[in-house]
């Protein structure tokens, strides 16, 4: 899905209007602090597994 997001509207809001089914977000943060941010936003790191291929 792509839309302009209006400046007072939060991410999650769209997507429930949009009718999606799930947010997902990439770090490459490992600092504990970072991760349990996320944690605490309602993220889970337990569902999926993203694997990257750099291309040189």
């Amino acid at each position: 899905m792509v839309r302009e997001i209006k400046e007072n509207e939060l991410v999650g809001e769209i997507a429930k209007k949009e009718n999606c089914y799930k947010m997902m977000l990439l770090t490459g943060s490992k600092d504990k602090s970072t991760l349990n941010f996320y944690k605490n936003a309602g993220y889970n790191c337990a569902d999926k597994t993203a694997f990257i291929k750099w291309i040189k």
